[in-house]
């Protein structure tokens, strides 16, 4: 099936995960969705633009371990683990499957003060 899954797998979204690193705290976040085919259709905002609260650098190896800020902070299944996709907005399921090309190299946007890592 595709999309988010079934409703209680969908959860407030605190930060979004980016291949670039271009984001700093204090910059403009516009919150946005594919209407179809990621990076193939057109974008749909969804909320006003946010102020970036914190950053950290993400890595996602081959073995599924994930460093933030060039730390070991999990595995896919972990509690952190899990922690990291609901912050994020997705189940587990949903998050392995966005994350299915690894290596992945990027950032993690927050626009929570609550969130920390």
């Amino acid at each position: 099936s595709s999309g988010l899954g079934r409703l209680n797998e969908i959860y407030q979204k605190y930060h979004t995960i980016r291949s670039s690193k271009r984001f700093k705290a204090g910059d403009k976040f516009s919150p946005r969705v594919w209407l179809g085919k990621p990076y193939n259709s057109k974008q749909f905002c969804i909320a006003p633009d946010l102020e970036v609260k914190k950053v950290w650098d993400i890595e996602i190896f081959n073995s599924h371990e994930v460093y933030i800020d060039g730390v070991f902070h999990c595995s896919f299944g972990s509690e952190n683990w899990e922690e990291l996709c609901k912050n994020d907005g997705l189940s587990s399921k949903d998050m392995k499957a966005w994350f299915s090309k690894l290596p992945f190299k990027g950032q993690i946007i927050c626009w929570n003060d609550a969130v920390s890592y």
